[in-house]
């Protein structure tokens, strides 16, 4: 069974106060395109999109006793509950997912005392959240002894103070764990999903489809305006030029400077952008060993998505 990714970047994160509806959904839109499965967001993410918004791919996450009015009226794909929360369960109708934080000790004595206090009869996948340990023995031993021992899916939500969650990340897929949890736009907290695709793709060796490059690029450009700032991300960081580590340079030899937030907001506030300015988003693409006007025509074609959603 393919594991499935889920992102929580829309959980406990600030959003930009003249954020619109339509670029939450175009930043949701972009992550399932990427290969994300399910996008996990807080009630003040949730309250601003359309009623009729499909949840069907959408994690709400229980922050107090107030969220419940809104957990059993759309159909929401999992409901996420934290420890702290867990005598919520019974007046929850939606899948839930339980979240544990290990804090270092063992999962399944943990298990075996929540079982003991809480009602999990409703529970539909249990969380594991902690500093894991990235040899993947130890997580395949993890993983497999979970699925042994319950019925429920396990998924792995590694935090990254020891800076290994994304090793973390690849273990627990190699040991075939249910689910993984990441974070597109940083790695101050969890394993970063931009990170992931693109050194996934760099250790097999297999570039990402255009589609999901794309969908990539939007996302890099839609977090401005959706959390308005840009994305905190060591890969953007340390590879502000380049998509792929061997390449320092695009192929023509030629590197412009600049930043997409300016032509997004630019977008934003009905201005055009200036017709000289070349973005990093294109310095990406051509790093791909794309040459300069093939990486401007598909850079165009994400600038005029982007710019049907202003309109």
């Amino acid at each position: 069974m393919k594991t499935m990714i889920i992102d929580n970047s829309l959980s406990k994160r600030t959003l930009d106060e003249n954020v619109k509806s339509v670029e939450i959904i175009a930043y949701l839109q972009s992550l399932f395109e990427m290969g994300v499965r399910y996008a996990e967001m807080t009630t003040d993410v949730f309250l601003r999109l359309p009623p009729g918004h499909d949840f069907s791919k959408v994690i709400l996450r229980i922050t107090n006793e107030d969220d419940l009015y809104y957990v059993n009226s759309f159909n929401f794909a999992y409901v996420t509950l934290p420890a702290n929360l867990t005598q919520l369960a019974p007046r929850i109708k939606r899948p839930i997912i339980s979240e544990i934080y290990l804090r270092g000790s063992d999962p399944f004595t943990v298990i075996k005392m929540f079982k003991k206090s809480f009602d999990l009869s409703n529970v539909a996948m249990i969380r594991l959240v902690d500093n894991f340990d990235d040899d993947g023995e130890v997580m395949r031993k993890l993983v497999k002894g979970f699925q042994d021992k319950y019925i429920w899916p396990v998924d792995i939500c590694p935090l990254n103070k020891k800076a290994n969650a994304l090793a973390a990340v690849y273990s627990a897929i190699f040991a075939h764990a249910d689910s993984v949890t990441m974070r597109y736009g940083s790695s101050a907290k969890f394993a970063e999903l931009q990170d992931y695709m693109l050194n996934f793709s760099n250790i097999y060796g297999i570039m990402p489809s255009q589609e999901a490059v794309m969908a990539l690029c939007r996302c890099h450009a839609l977090h401005v305006l959706v959390f308005g700032k840009p994305s905190d991300s060591e890969t953007d960081a340390l590879r502000l030029y380049q998509i792929v580590p061997h390449r320092s340079v695009p192929v023509d030899g030629i590197l412009s400077l600049g930043y997409e937030e300016r032509t997004l907001k630019s977008i934003r506030n009905g201005r055009q952008p200036d017709s000289s300015y070349m973005s990093p988003l294109i310095e990406k693409l051509r790093s791909m060993q794309l040459d300069k006007k093939s990486a401007k025509e598909l850079s165009d074609m994400i600038d005029s998505y982007c710019a049907k959603l202003f309109k």
